[in-house]
C-alpha cells in the first residue's frame, strides 16, 4: 500500500510538473511541507496498525492522500513544517543573536555592559 501511494505521488508530480515548479519556486519550504505531510501520514499509518487487534480493524484510508494532491492543483494546499525543521528554524546562528528589532522592525545592534577593572562603572561597548 505505502508503494502504491508512493507511485500515485510520483505520477502526479509528474501529471502537474507545471505546478509543483511554480510553488517550489514561490513558497521555499513547499517541499518540506510535503514531505513532513507524507511522513506524518505515514506514522499515523503505522501507528494504528500497531494498535490494532486484528487485520480488519486497520484503517487503510489513513495513508490516502487524494484530497492533499488535490489541494496541490486547486492552490489551496495548506501544511505546516515539520516540527523538527521548525526548531531548528528558530535557532539563530551566532552571527544574527548580536542584533535584534526595535518597535518599527528595524536590526538594532545590541551592546553589552562590562564593567572595567579600576572602577565599579560599567561602560557600554
Amino acid at each position: 500500500m505505502i508503494t502504491k501511494e508512493a507511485r500515485v505521488w510520483i505520477e502526479h508530480i509528474d501529471k502537474f510538473e507545471r505546478s509543483y515548479d511554480a510553488r517550489f519556486k514561490t513558497v521555499t519550504d513547499f517541499g518540506a511541507k510535503i514531505l513532513g505531510l507524507i511522513d506524518h501520514t505515514f506514522y499515523q499509518f503505522c501507528d494504528t496498525c500497531l494498535r490494532v487487534e486484528s487485520f480488519d480493524e486497520v484503517y487503510f484510508a489513513a495513508i490516502s492522500q487524494d484530497h492533499e494532491r488535490y489541494c496541490i492543483t486547486m492552490n489551496t494546499f495548506q501544511a505546516n513544517l515539520p516540527s523538527y525543521l521548525v526548531l531548528q528554524q528558530k535557532r539563530k546562528p551566532d552571527s544574527e543573536q548580536d542584533e535584534s528589532k526595535d518597535k518599527a522592525g528595524k536590526k538594532v545592534k545590541s551592546y553589552k555592559k562590562i564593567k572595567t577593572k579600576k572602577t565599579s562603572q560599567s561602560l557600554d561597548i
